[in-house]
């Protein structure tokens, strides 16, 4: 027996042990026709190949689906895959293209695919945030292409899609995307972009992920960040406190403050504002009031959000604020008010003051009213 011939029959025997499987996919509902069509290429490609766009065009989206286009990309069939996707909903295409990614690693296929598309059709794929699922792909080609989109984005910064691929690399290389970042943050001149890049480093460490917090990656992230501080501007400092008290470090978080407001201290000091109007009704009905004034001294470790509960109880025992309504069997109000910045140029202190007393005399209305306590505390 030739070898053509022993070919021909062992072709004719595969064939005929896959009239099931043909029969089953040719009778698939919608629903069901994906798991066949893929059933019918695990038995024969070239069978199932030959019914590739009759599946294609009855399958419905959902995971068999995205299997059949992982397999349709094993077997060299990309165009029909993009073509699939792009007519289905945006929900289901997001789906289709978060599946591709999570199948990235193990078929080289679909890697191949996924980064093609950036030259093939840039405008899909960054429209359409393609990028994304490149983030799952783990391997050298992956990491290379990411980190020369980010130089080729940082270089002509445009609009959100350099935060959006910043924060997929930080995702997909975690701690090892720090010397990156690091970089992409000391050449950073544009505002958003260094914005950008210091909340990845929350990514990096894992904030928000299924996983728990990497805390060696979130304090060598915190280092980093404090080195920057000194460069960013007030917007940034501020984003930059969200992300390391995202990462708990809280006390890096809290040693920015000193970068906020840069130009304000006065002899190695912030002076910020500190109130409580208390208005108090006595056991016999009358009314008395009482500001309480004070300015605090504070180094630059604290935020103005932090002062009030560091300061409430032991300026509610210095000032007595309470004692009276107590001592006169009645009931107190007391607001407490903090400046929301140290004073300088931009915040004047007698116009806060002012306002103080304008609110204190609102509040008091026909109350007595005592002595103010004026008092400076230091932190």
């Amino acid at each position: 027996m030739t070898l053509f011939v022993l070919a021909l029959q062992l072709a004719t025997a595969q064939a005929a042990d896959c009239k099931p499987a043909l029969a089953t996919f040719k009778e698939a509902s919608p629903v069901a026709t994906a798991a066949a069509w893929s059933a019918l290429v695990a038995c024969d490609a070239k069978l199932g190949l030959a019914q590739l766009d009759n599946g294609f065009g009855r399958m419905l989206p959902g995971d068999a689906a995205n299997d059949a286009l992982v397999l349709a990309l094993e077997q060299g069939r990309a165009a029909q895959v993009s073509a699939w996707i792009a007519r289905q909903e945006p929900n289901d295409q997001s789906a289709a293209r978060a599946a591709l990614g999570r199948a990235c690693d193990e078929h080289a296929p679909v890697q191949a695919y996924l980064l093609g598309l950036a030259t093939s059709n840039a405008e899909e794929f960054w429209g359409k945030r393609w990028y994304r699922s490149v983030g799952d792909c783990h391997g050298p080609d992956a990491r290379g292409f990411l980190e020369a989109q980010l130089d080729a984005f940082a270089a002509k910064p445009q609009g959100t899609t350099f935060s959006g691929l910043v924060e997929v690399y930080a995702r997909s290389l975690r701690g090892d995307a720090l010397p990156k970042l690091t970089s992409l943050a000391e050449s950073a001149t544009d505002e958003p972009q260094l914005i950008a890049i210091v909340s990845a480093f929350g990514d990096a460490a894992d904030v928000g992920s299924v996983g728990a917090l990497n805390h060696e990656t979130a304090k060598a992230a915190s280092d980093v960040i404090l080195s920057l501080a000194p460069k960013m501007s007030f917007r940034t400092v501020e984003a930059a406190r969200v992300t390391l008290q995202s990462m708990d470090q809280q006390d890096t978080a809290d040693a920015l403050a000193a970068y906020r407001w840069p130009n304000r201290k006065r002899y190695g000091a912030y002076q910020y504002g500190i109130a409580a109007r208390e208005v108090w009704t006595c056991a016999n009905g009358k009314r008395f009031g009482a500001l309480h004034l004070g300015e605090v001294q504070e180094g630059g470790l604290h935020w103005p959000d932090q002062l009030l509960g560091l300061l409430e109880q032991p300026l509610t025992e210095q000032w007595g604020v309470g004692a009276a309504a107590k001592k006169c069997k009645g009931e107190a109000t007391v607001r407490w008010d903090v400046t929301p910045e140290p004073y300088g140029e931009d915040f004047a202190e007698d116009k806060w003051l002012d306002k103080q007393r304008e609110a204190m005399r609102a509040e008091a209305g026909d109350a007595k009213q005592s002595t103010v306590t004026e008092t400076t505390v230091a932190l």
